[in-house]
């Protein structure tokens, strides 16, 4: 018998293949994503109708790990599929909290 099957031979068995990751997951739990009042979307809602192409903001955002905040340069606000697209990658309007502008 070959030595590298020998080896795979002597391998441990791991019987609950991917229970570590749980039991990690569980232990830190995601952060809850907050609620949208109808004052904060039309303040945002204004804020993302008056960027343009190339203007730099700070935008906050949810992420699976909580809130993130990035300075980013605005491609293109697209309407029809409420994305923003950035150099950073594309926010999802539902994500955003917040639009700071004028930098």
């Amino acid at each position: 018998m070959p030595n590298t099957k020998r080896a795979i031979q002597f391998m441990p068995f791991n019987g609950l293949r991917g229970y570590e990751n749980l039991v990690n997951q569980a232990e830190h739990p995601r952060p809850t994503k907050r609620e949208i009042t109808e004052d904060h979307a039309a303040i945002l809602n204004h804020k993302l109708h008056s960027l343009y192409k190339g203007e730099t903001i700070i935008a906050t955002y949810y992420t699976e790990n909580g809130y993130r905040t990035t300075i980013c340069c605005v491609k293109e606000v697209d309407s029809i599929f409420h994305i923003l697209r950035s150099d950073k990658g594309n926010i999802p309007f539902s994500n955003l909290w917040d639009i700071e502008t004028g930098f």
